[in-house]
């Protein structure tokens, strides 16, 4: 792991920075870190500066900034900011963070399943995420 993280447990790593923003990598034992993809994330997070001179001149709301970042196990390098980086902010959005490979191979499904319930259903909720998500079965309206 890189020397700049500081392990909090066996998958959880504080991102020190010099913004005072919470940012924590998950990633297990096994998982290489990309130090390129380390110093992007670091360097993205100068935009917290831009953030905190527009709000000093009234160009967005006094609470704005970003407040949070979470690094997923497939943290790496992208084009100004890394592919696996999910911010929380408050008052803006920030377009650079969202990238064009979206869903390249991470995927969240929120449910209401205890753990119990998904290893009794585990053969049925496998195939129904299987068609959802890689054969066409989700219905999102899409435009050319």
């Amino acid at each position: 792991m890189d020397s700049r993280l500081q392990q909090l447990d066996t998958v959880k790593y504080r991102v020190p920075n010099d913004h005072a923003i919470e940012a924590l990598l998950f990633a297990g034992p096994g998982v290489t870190v990309e130090t390129n993809a380390l110093q992007e994330f670091l360097d993205f997070l100068e935009a917290q500066t831009f953030v905190r001179q527009a709000v000093a001149h009234g160009f967005l709301p006094a609470e704005s900034g970003i407040e949070r970042a979470a690094l997923t196990p497939d943290f790496h390098k992208g084009a100004g900011i890394p592919i696996g980086t999910v911010l929380a902010t408050r008052g803006f959005v920030l377009p650079a963070a969202i990238g064009n490979d979206i869903n390249c191979g991470m995927r969240l499904h929120a449910t209401s399943l205890k753990e119990s319930d998904v290893h009794s259903q585990l053969d049925a909720l496998e195939r129904r995420f299987r068609h959802s998500y890689f054969e066409g079965g989700r219905n999102i309206p899409m435009t050319r």
